[in-house]
């Protein structure tokens, strides 16, 4: 709850500023689409640092999943927005590569209560609402504070070969970030990344691989997915 707090104050000091500079520069009273006089396209890929923390419980070994792992994967971006003074505001869209982790000392799924590993598979892809604010503006360089809010679609698939688990759901997911941006040309800017993003908790029910109809229901599997994404983009200004 103290996430979700603290990630919209952030964003409502960012729309605070857009409003204040929309309600300040003369060119902006002249009509609504003036507002968009600097429309930009960028496109960004990098490295994704991920942690997945695992719990649930499983119902027949009658004792809780636990345990954590971290890798690394690829991602691209690509994203449309306009800058309003000193804000940016865009619409992208965000691909995490598919990354396996292995959560080790877990205590099930299984039929005994004794320690497995649990092999598991994520996709994400996500459509991310950002706003960033340039708190340094110099000649060509400009560094900036950001934040976004969106919708990801997440694709977890699990296993110890007993037992199995799906998630193939959208969710919420939250971002903060910092950046800054290099202007090659009037047109051309070249910028590094940095953001941290929470995909929440996904949580899905564990089935018996041979015979899910008989055994049914037997628990749950639970992953707390985040990340710490850091990019290159290239950014072209219309």
């Amino acid at each position: 709850m103290k996430k979700t707090v603290f990630i919209f104050s952030i964003i409502c000091f960012i729309i605070t500023n857009v409003i204040s500079i929309a309600e300040e520069n003369p060119k902006t009273k002249r009509g609504f689409f003036n507002m968009f006089s600097k429309p930009f396209i960028s496109v960004d890929g990098g490295v994704s640092l991920w942690t997945a923390d695992t719990g649930g419980m499983n119902k027949e070994a009658g004792v809780q999943n636990t345990g954590n792992d971290d890798g690394s994967s690829e991602m691209f971006g690509i994203n449309i927005g306009t800058r309003i003074d000193k804000t940016q505001i865009s619409l992208g869209l965000l691909r995490i590569g598919e990354f396996s982790s292995i959560t080790q000392g877990v205590e099930g799924p299984a039929l005994d209560p004794e320690k497995y590993n649990i092999f598991a598979d994520t996709k994400t892809t996500a459509g991310l609402l950002s706003l960033s604010y340039d708190f340094v503006s110099l000649d060509k360089i400009t560094m900036s504070l950001l934040g976004g809010v969106g919708v990801a679609g997440i694709d977890l698939k699990a296993t110890d070969s007993v037992w199995e688990s799906e998630y193939d759901e959208s969710d919420f997911f939250w971002q903060l970030g910092a950046g800054v941006e290099y202007k090659i040309s009037s047109a051309i800017s070249l910028g590094l990344l940095y953001n941290y993003s929470d995909f929440g908790t996904l949580e899905s029910d564990l089935m018996f691989i041979d015979n899910p109809e008989i055994i049914g229901d037997e628990g749950s599997f639970s992953s707390d997915y985040t990340t710490h994404n850091f990019k290159i983009s290239l950014k072209y200004n219309f």
